[in-house]
């Protein structure tokens, strides 16, 4: 009864501004087209109550990665951590999040941000 599973897009999402205190995108965003991208950030702004927070998990092209996928080729334009650090920073930036925190485990980075107390809607 705490929780409801609902099939949507990501670039559409099926809820109510404001409907929640938290979002999480693992491993899902990030495989976009690079054009869609800013619009799944504004709905995932969209569907936050103000100072919601963003939790962001993505593929990190670090040497766990080159060690466990020796010949996969990561496509997402990544090239290494400070790049990927600085383009979903920005991303979010531009969606009207803050930044909380930024990190990396292996083989993986994450985004922790919070929506604005006024973040502009799209």
């Amino acid at each position: 009864d705490r929780l409801r599973v609902q099939l949507g897009d990501m670039r559409e999402l099926p809820f109510d501004n404001g409907e929640f205190d938290g979002a999480l995108s693992v491993a899902a965003m990030d495989h976009l087209r690079s054009e869609d991208i800013p619009r799944a950030l504004a709905e995932t702004a969209r569907i936050l109550k103000p100072g919601g927070e963003f939790l962001f998990v993505t593929i990190n092209s670090d040497f766990w990665v080159k060690f466990a996928f020796p010949t996969a080729i990561h496509g997402h334009g990544y090239w290494g951590w400070k790049a990927n650090e600085d383009l979903w920073r920005g991303r979010m930036t531009s969606a009207g999040f803050d930044v909380v925190e930024v990190g990396a485990r292996p083989a993986t980075m994450y985004v922790l941000a919070k929506k604005r107390a006024r973040a502009a809607s799209r």
